[in-house]
C-alpha cells in the first residue's frame, strides 16, 4: 500500500463501491468548512486496477474535498480490481467516520450475499467481514432466500401462480413465534429493512446509472466530466436527502393533527361530564 495525492477527478466513484444508504450533505458542508480552514483528515482508500482508482472508502471527505473546491486528495492505494475495493467497502464504514446506520450495514451485508462467490462464506465469515453480528447475517440471508422465485413445473398455467407468489411474499414477513413476536427487533422488522435496503440499492444503482449517462454526454474534457458526475452524485445525495427531511415535516404535521384531535375529543368528554 502506498500513501499518495492524486486529484479527484482521477479517481471513479461509480463503481459501486458506496455502501451507505445515502451522503449526509450535511457531514459533507462540516467537513468542506474544517478542509477550508486546514484540518487534516484520515487518507481515503483506492484501489488502482493499473487504469482506474476505484474510491472504496471515504465518500464523505472525497465529495467535501470537492466542496472546499480542493483538486487533490490523501488517498492509501491498494493495488486491486474494482471487485477488490467492492470487498473492502463492504466493512469499511463500521470502524471509523459517521456511524453506519442499521440500513448501512443490511446494504453491505447483501453485497455478499447477493454476490455468487461470497454468498458461499459462512455467516460468521460475513459478519466479521461487516462488523455486525451473525444473527444479523443469518436473518439477512434467510430473508434473501424467502424472497427468491418459487420454481413451479409441469402445469403452464403455473408460471403465472408462481409470479403471483413471488409478489405476495414480497408484502409479507416470515412467521413468527409468540417469543419472536415479543423481540425488540423481530423477524417481521427485519424483513421489512431487508425489502426497504434492497429497494434503496436498486433505486441507488439506476440513480448512478443516469448520473453517468448524463457525465458520458457531457460536453468537455474528461477532467471535466467527472468532475460534473461528481457534482451530480453529490445534489443526488442532497436531493435524497430533502425528500427524507420532507417526509419527515410530514409525518411530524401528521403526529401533531392526530394528537390534537384527540385532545380536542377528550375535552369534549370532559366537557360532557362536567355538564351531568
Amino acid at each position: 500500500m502506498k500513501t499518495l495525492k492524486i486529484k479527484r477527478s482521477e479517481i471513479s466513484i461509480d463503481g459501486g463501491t458506496q455502501q451507505r444508504e445515502k451522503i449526509n450533505p450535511e457531514i459533507v458542508a462540516e467537513y468542506a468548512e474544517s478542509m477550508r480552514r486546514g484540518a487534516t483528515f484520515p487518507p481515503i482508500t483506492v484501489f488502482f486496477d493499473g487504469a482506474q482508482n476505484w474510491l472504496a472508502d471515504g465518500f464523505h471527505r472525497f465529495f467535501a474535498r470537492g466542496e472546499a473546491e480542493i483538486d487533490d486528495i490523501l488517498c492509501d492505494v491498494h493495488e486491486g480490481t474494482n471487485r477488490d475495493a467492492l470487498l473492502f467497502s463492504a466493512g469499511a464504514n463500521a470502524v471509523h467516520g459517521l456511524r453506519p446506520t442499521n440500513a448501512d450495514k443490511i446494504k453491505s451485508v447483501m453485497v455478499l450475499l447477493k454476490d455468487e462467490e461470497w454468498s458461499k462464506w459462512a455467516d460468521a465469515a460475513i459478519a466479521r467481514h461487516c462488523k455486525v453480528t451473525h444473527p444479523f447475517v443469518g436473518k439477512l440471508r434467510k430473508n434473501e432466500a424467502v424472497s427468491q422465485p418459487v420454481t413451479v413445473t409441469g402445469d403452464p398455467l403455473k408460471p403465472a401462480l408462481n409470479l403471483r407468489m413471488k409478489i405476495d411474499d414480497l408484502g409479507k414477513s416470515p412467521e413468527l413465534s409468540t417469543d419472536e413476536a415479543e423481540n425488540s427487533y423481530s423477524e417481521a422488522d427485519m424483513h421489512e429493512d431487508s425489502m426497504q435496503g434492497a429497494i434503496s440499492a436498486l433505486s441507488d444503482e439506476n440513480e448512478i446509472l443516469l448520473n453517468q449517462l448524463s457525465a458520458k454526454l457531457f460536453t468537455g474534457s474528461e477532467e471535466e466530466r467527472t468532475a460534473h458526475l461528481g457534482r451530480l452524485n453529490f445534489l443526488t445525495e442532497e436531493n435524497k436527502q430533502l425528500k427524507i427531511l420532507n417526509n419527515g415535516l410530514i409525518k411530524a404535521r401528521d403526529s401533531v393533527m392526530r394528537e390534537n384531535s384527540s385532545m380536542r375529543k377528550q375535552l369534549t368528554m370532559n366537557a360532557k361530564k362536567l355538564k351531568a
